[in-house]
């Protein structure tokens, strides 16, 4: 009997994948492939992953794995007749005639996260300037993932954005877009003065210097901002950096310049937020209180404005050493880790919890609310943040989490566990339930922090 030339097996549908591997005996590595879906020949690839299991088979290198992102055209749940051909010769791999290439939870579930992306996503990882250029990179979804031109605007002005023409699985892949757009990376540059670089901006054409701070947004192609709560601002004046142990453990994403970047953009967002709902905003606030501060990521950018009004608290004793030696001009302290706060009742303008709430268990919010709500003022309002709709779209990606988190508007995504905190998701509807019996809540921004995360806005009765 003569031994077949090339063997392979499609292994799993998962993900908007259809994973597998393929090889060519006789050349020994992996052959183009053809997929075949009822008859009709729908792409050709060749196997580029490395499977250990290939490896321990005798297979070359294991060099002959491959994870194709199926279409949204094919993803339907019914049977269809699949095969893979040697794309060479038309040789017959793999045969199965009643695949699934879409189980219904999981589309149910892909199509959510598509819904759930209705203002896009977008994050700056780098920004950089040199002689006289502002440019830098990122990745950015369009809303509901639908291809459509984007600006990229930096004080008002467009940048020239180049997309990477890649594949970028470790973003599609969490946000549930295989085969729907896969290729989201961009870079961009910009003239800060002199001749014209953006688009839109004719050669030849002088345009006005552009100062730091930059004030970055993702915009429509008729310039509007497509998702406020996703604006990055890059800082004009450098600020006290904390160590780097102290800086992953409040955000363990990115850089020292990511750091700086986040912390003055979400105190940008705080000081916007509250100016619409609280009398005079920040500027008129007699205590401010950051509870949750860390090593003052967001509360070196509010100092300038508020100086010794401005308390932060938090549990993490090393953050707050370094905030009393390197911020003289505020108010820090060592918080316990269960309420009560040694602060009076209604001392507080303003409370901000920015990336607390997701930490902490329902019991614990319960009790926390509660405190915080006292040491606010009547009509004093509490600034928080909850990983909402977003937030879960990146961290799960099983069917049966989903429907329970929609179920149940609540969903621990993470249990503690030593160097890594308890993390859990909940729905807006959740929070005005649940918040909604210590606090007035007033509105429920979703993705109004970052993107991921929802900024809620709340006011003590009374």
């Amino acid at each position: 009997m003569t031994e077949r030339r090339f063997i392979g097996k499609v292994e799993a549908v998962a993900r908007g994948r259809l994973m597998g591997w393929a090889w060519d005996r006789q050349e020994r590595r992996a052959p183009r492939l053809a997929i075949e879906v009822n008859g009709a020949v729908v792409a050709e690839l060749v196997p580029e992953l490395v499977l250990p299991g290939l490896v321990k088979a005798g297979l070359g290198d294991g060099k002959g794995g491959f994870a194709w992102a199926i279409p949204a055209a094919l993803c339907d749940p019914a049977p269809c007749h699949l095969r893979l051909l040697a794309a060479e010769d038309r040789s017959l791999i793999f045969d199965h005639p009643k695949a699934r290439l879409a189980q219904p939870a999981e589309e149910l579930l892909r199509a959510w996260k598509q819904e759930a992306l209705s203002q896009g996503l977008w994050v700056l990882e780098s920004v950089a300037e040199a002689k006289g250029q502002l440019s830098g990179a990122g990745w950015a979804i369009p809303p509901r993932a639908q291809p459509q031109k984007l600006q990229l605007l930096v004080n008002g002005r467009p940048a020239r954005m180049t997309w990477l023409r890649r594949p970028a699985p470790e973003v599609v892949d969490a946000l549930g877009l295989a085969g729907r757009f896969d290729s989201p990376r961009f870079r961009f540059s910009l003239a800060l003065g002199g001749e014209g670089q953006g688009e839109g901006q004719g050669k030849g054409k002088r345009a006005a210097p552009l100062a730091p701070p930059w004030h970055v947004t993702l915009a429509d192609a008729a310039g509007r901002s497509l998702a406020p709560g996703q604006d990055v601002w890059v800082p004009a004046a450098a600020v006290p950096q904390p160590p780097e142990v102290l800086r992953q453990r409040a955000h363990p994403i990115g850089d020292a310049a990511g750091f700086d970047r986040s912390g003055a953009s979400a105190a940008e967002l705080v000081a916007r937020a509250l100016g619409r709902v609280l009398p005079g905003g920040l500027a008129r606030a007699k205590g401010v209180l950051d509870w949750g501060c860390g090593c003052a990521r967001v509360g070196r950018y509010l100092l300038p404005l508020l100086g010794p009004r401005y308390l932060g608290l938090d549990s993490d004793s090393a953050a707050i050493t370094w905030c009393r030696a390197a911020l003289p001009g505020a108010r820090f302290a060592v918080s316990p880790p269960a309420p009560p706060l040694e602060l009076r009742d209604a001392t507080m303008d303003a409370v901000l919890a920015l990336g607390v709430m997701p930490h902490l268990d329902q019991p614990a919010q319960a009790a926390w609310l509660a405190e915080l709500a006292r040491v606010l003022r009547p009509g004093g309002i509490a600034l928080l943040t909850s990983l909402g709709k977003m937030g879960f779209v990146a961290a799960s990606r099983r069917p049966a989490e989903f429907l329970a988190w929609r179920r149940e508007g609540w969903r621990v995504l993470r249990p503690a566990a030593p160097g890594r905190p308890f993390l859990a998701s909940q729905l807006p509807e959740q929070i005005h339930r649940a918040w909604g019996q210590h606090l007035e809540i007033l509105e429920v921004q979703e993705g109004g922090m970052g993107g991921y995360h929802d900024l809620v806005l709340a006011r003590r009765r009374g």
